[in-house]
């Protein structure tokens, strides 16, 4: 009998009973607290080998309001690991602390389990939304040492079979200790998936070759060959194995133009490492066309061809369709005003950035053009691109004379005359069919590598751009709840983008209302990832990571300057009075060091509302001076809002204005001229 025949008996005998809840697929194993810092939350999926959770997804719940605060979707197949039985580990780093907390196991929109640890809660959103928690019963109280986690034990088939146990050594990715499960069989392996796939056409020529196994399996030499019509023989390195049941290959050659080639799995060198060691029963093939070998073409380029409005200081970006090798001259800029610009080119050998010196001229149309004959593939028989790719876009505004009426005589000038100069900007509304504030936040905080990506301000992941299900949202880094709760039409600082950063959904909710401060190595860490040469690590602080000890948040070090200053900003255009605009009143923003005046104001206030730590953010700013990233997100948001953040353009005015330091000769120190 194969595998897939007596799994489906396994299924159609635990749904026999149409009166009994069976639940086949369900959380098996749980992490979330441990004493010190968290390390190593995850959730473990169970169930029957070769279910294919493409479309499955574990949304995570704030028990407190009953509200999602992440989803982390699930993908492949489970491998045949405990008898007939499998599991997949899911990362679940920031996973809540409890009292209460939750998950639900969704398949598309179905809610299959929705689980509470330290309290029974309703959601109120989600996919569960209505549904009242089913409580674990056991629970961990950060007591217990990392290392350690939440599993069932017991013997069955589906979950209903199975009880919760206290906290003992984690199993995560195994068959649990003390879980028994029944009705699997001891069955040969088989080839799952196999790709580039059977029959598959216009296969790049520097694919990959990987191979899913229904379990974990040892493979004897030459157990994956590649023969192509071609190239002949081509040797397979194996270059990720990231467990026993999935192996990729890396060919030693780059297919040749319209080849065919066949992957082969023999199966007398395949054995599993479940009970009684089995080979396969039959060899499994894979037969593919590679694409035929074309000129390279422009594919995406950026600013896009009719761009207006872009900032001043924008790079230039071109993607190739595949990888190319230019030659000197090969992209150049000329604009209606300022002429040729010479280009300071990064990047390849697909994607490359261009940064124009001097800066683009404001208000001006400017051309790029990609010259032909100087760029050639790189596979097979060197092509040059058929022909001239060239593209046009508008300008927005220069800075020009925007500081022309600065008054630095006194930190009360100085603050009287930048606050005349930005109040009052252009307002977008918070979400909206049109232009809002996702629109400017998404290029605002663009990946510099990829248009269609994010980098968020706190974990640094770089997110695929996205319109529902977002993994990232946008942070008000001055927390909305200290001034200006409230969303409305005359609500100028809740739409503020040179305030609002995109940050991760998960660290966002962690961060909530905690003014900024400083922290120390007893304090909560929250890693960040290595994204574009930045970020990564843990265990040292302050390192890479965000820190917290419940009262601050922490920023990590390649972000503190960018989000001080936006504090900065924000204390200096909102100081009361009425908008010029709308005739409404505005908040008095205040920075401070006396945490006791940081209140909540439980409504939008024409008062004075507090946020700080003042001394921690100017320290901030200082250590972390504006990056080019930086100038170029001012940039951004002035071409929408019409003002700009003063402490970027001059971090020098920050001590000026709040520490009254108003030495004349330090206005332009960093080379700037009005």
């Amino acid at each position: 009998m194969s595998l897939r025949t007596a799994l489906l008996a396994v299924l159609l005998s635990v749904f026999a009973s149409p009166a009994v809840a069976v639940t086949p697929v369900f959380i098996n194993e749980l992490h979330y607290d441990n004493s010190g810092p968290d390390t190593g939350e995850a959730v473990e999926i169970a169930g029957p080998a070769l279910t294919n959770l493409d479309g499955w997804s574990v949304v995570f719940y704030n028990g407190t309001g009953g509200t999602t605060y992440g989803t982390v979707p699930l993908s492949g197949f489970l491998a045949n690991q405990c008898d007939g039985f499998g599991t997949v580990v899911v990362d679940a780093t920031g996973l809540q602390n409890g009292a209460p907390d939750g998950l639900a196991l969704v398949n598309g929109g179905t809610v299959v389990q929705f689980l509470n640890y330290e309290g029974v809660f309703t959601a109120t959103n989600g996919p569960a939304a209505g549904l009242t928690s089913t409580d674990i019963g056991v629970s961990e109280n950060g007591s217990a040492p990392a290392g350690q986690s939440l599993r069932l034990a017991g013997t069955g088939t589906v979950a209903e079979d199975f009880t919760w146990q206290s906290s003992a050594t984690a199993s995560f990715g195994q068959c649990n200790q003390g879980q028994t499960f029944v009705g699997g069989v001891d069955a040969p392996p088989a080839v799952i998936d196999l790709q580039p796939a059977q029959g598959a056409t216009n296969v790049a020529e520097s694919a990959l070759i990987a191979v899913q196994f229904s379990e974990a399996v040892t493979l004897g030499p030459g157990a994956v060959t590649l023969v192509c019509s071609s190239s002949g023989n081509v040797g397979l390195t194996l270059t990720s194995n990231p467990n026993a049941a999935r192996y990729v290959y890396t060919p030693a050659m780059l297919f040749s133009s319209a080849e065919t080639c066949t992957t082969a799995v023999a199966a007398s060198l395949v054995t599993d490492l479940d009970g009684t060691p089995d080979t396969m029963a039959a060899n499994a093939t894979s037969t593919f066309t590679v694409a035929t070998d074309i000129a390279p073409t422009v594919a995406d380029r950026r600013p896009v061809a009719g761009a207006t409005n872009v900032p001043t200081l924008s790079p230039l970006r071109v993607f190739f369709s595949e990888a190319v090798t230019t030659s000197t001259g090969w992209l150049t800029l000329n604009c209606a005003n300022t002429g040729v610009h010479a280009l300071t080119i990064t990047g390849g050998p697909q994607q490359y950035s261009a940064q124009p010196a001097p800066a683009l001229g404001g208000n001006e149309t400017c051309t790029a053009t990609v010259h032909a004959a100087l760029v050639l593939d790189q596979d097979g028989s060197p092509n040059a691109m058929s022909s001239d790719a060239s593209w046009s876009f508008g300008t927005g505004p220069a800075i020009g004379n925007y500081y022309q009426n600065v008054d630095p005589s006194s930190a009360t000038a100085l603050r009287a005359s930048l606050h005349s100069i930005i109040k009052d900007h252009t307002r977008y509304p918070y979400s909206s069919s049109g232009t809002d504030t996702w629109t400017i936040l998404e290029q605002a905080d663009e990946d510099p590598n990829d248009p269609y990506r994010i980098v968020d301000a706190y974990k640094n992941v770089s997110f695929a751009k996205v319109t529902t299900n977002r993994p990232y949202n946008r942070e008000h880094i001055w927390p909305k709840a200290y001034g200006f709760p409230d969303d409305g039409a005359t609500n100028y600082p809740y739409t503020d983008t040179h305030m609002l950063h995109l940050t991760d959904n998960n660290y966002n909710g962690t961060r909530g209302t905690k003014p900024f401060g400083t922290c120390s190595s007893v304090c909560q860490e929250y890693t960040t990832v290595l994204t574009n040469g930045e970020g990564g690590g843990s265990g040292v602080y302050p390192g890479n990571s965000n820190w917290s000890d419940g009262v601050i948040w922490e920023v990590w070090s390649a972000r503190k300057g960018d989000l001080a200053r936006a504090l900065l900003y924000m204390d200096v255009r909102y100081e009361g009075g009425l908008n010029g605009n709308t005739n409404s009143p505005e908040p008095d923003l205040v920075l401070t060091d006396n945490l006791s005046l940081i209140q909540t104001t439980g409504t939008n206030t024409s008062g004075t509302a507090y946020m700080g730590l003042l001394s921690v953010i100017l320290t901030w700013h200082y250590m972390d001076p504006p990056t080019d990233r930086e100038r170029l997100r001012n940039e951004i948001v002035f071409g929408y809002q019409h003002n700009r953040n003063p402490f970027v353009d001059h971090p020098e005015w920050a001590d000026c204005v709040f520490l009254d330091l108003c030495a004349a000769d330090r206005i332009f120190a960093n080379g700037f001229e009005p």
